[in-house]
């Protein structure tokens, strides 16, 4: 995290990779990946077929939390250590990132969060709906979901990805072609609102090539 952490960053945008040449990277690394036995599972991560992840996908059990995935879901995820943010579907808390303020508020009995967020209805609609993208490929949604404003030009903001034959679009249900799993953080994206509101006309190729 660099934008946090400046000290991190000893390189500029200038030494790193670019549109084209990173997605080279990408399919290079996944054919070596594939070469050695290992499958893509979802949005960059790969598995062998006896792990339990590849297991998890065959199901349709495969779950994703903050760690990636993870071969079910379980509630809430409870954070330990700094920085460690924990879940309890509803909310997200996020504990103090200083080791000695930590332990500080421990000792003191106090649980040591330093920020947190409590999910409005339109939160965990959308954030099903992520998840399925991001674990199943593919997403429907109900008339009650029909409710939640920002679904109703989905069909829009997704538009370039099916003229690009990336996925299926039907009135109630979104598929991720298989060859497109490559593609599923740009498919996840156009169901964030807060992203969008924050800002206005994201391209969801640009922000993830």
């Amino acid at each position: 995290v660099p934008w946090i952490k400046p000290s991190q960053r000893r390189f500029t945008e200038r030494d790193l990779p670019e549109g084209n040449e990173k997605r080279a990277l990408y399919e290079l690394g996944r054919e070596m990946l594939e070469s050695c036995g290992y499958s893509e599972i979802g949005m960059d991560h790969f598995a062998l077929g006896t792990d339990s992840l590849s297991t998890a996908v065959q199901f349709g059990s495969l779950h994703r939390n903050f760690m990636g995935y993870t071969a079910r879901q379980v509630n809430p995820v409870l954070a330990l250590g700094v920085s460690a943010i924990g879940d309890a579907w509803t909310a997200f808390a996020k504990n103090k990132k200083l080791l000695e303020t930590y332990v500080a508020r421990v000792e003191e009995g106090i649980i040591p969060v330093m920020r947190g967020h409590v999910l409005d209805t339109e939160d965990q609609v959308l954030r099903r709906h992520v998840l399925n993208v991001m674990t199943k490929m593919q997403t429907s949604w109900a008339s009650d979901d029909l409710n939640v404003p920002f679904l109703a030009d989905l069909h829009e903001r997704l538009g370039e990805l099916e003229r690009d034959q990336l996925i299926e679009l039907s009135p109630t249900q979104l598929n991720v072609k298989p060859y497109a799993r490559a593609f599923l953080r740009n498919v996840a994206m156009a169901f964030d609102a807060r992203l969008s509101r924050k800002q206005p006309g994201t391209q969801l190729f640009s922000q993830t090539i």
